[in-house]
């Protein structure tokens, strides 16, 4: 379960970092647009553009459309199956015992 939530806060996290670098990067081209001097601006606009592209790749090789299932879901199944399995056997022989023998 604690690889699930890692999962999830990395994926969430990630798509907030790329809303916030989204934006910063629109303040950057607004500035730039109201005459900031260009030679830092333009520096910090080809980082965030950088860190966006490389954001936007994360996001999408951790595509959520796939189920976040436990890694030992199977064998949690198995086990729960061959319980519920075991009752049915003892009370099917049960029955058959107490059927009286045709003969």
């Amino acid at each position: 379960m604690v690889e699930v939530d890692r999962q999830r806060s990395t994926a969430s996290s990630g798509k907030g970092r790329y809303s916030e670098a989204s934006s910063q990067l629109k303040r950057l081209v607004d500035a730039r647009l109201e005459g900031a001097d260009p030679k830092p601006v333009n520096t910090k606009l080809k980082a965030l553009k950088t860190e966006k592209e490389r954001l936007a790749s994360a996001l999408t090789e951790a595509s959520e459309d796939k189920p976040l299932l436990h890694p030992n879901l199977a064998a949690i199944y198995r086990a729960q199956s061959k319980l519920l399995r075991q009752p049915s056997a003892i009370l099917t022989t049960a029955v058959r015992l107490s059927r009286p023998c045709a003969a």
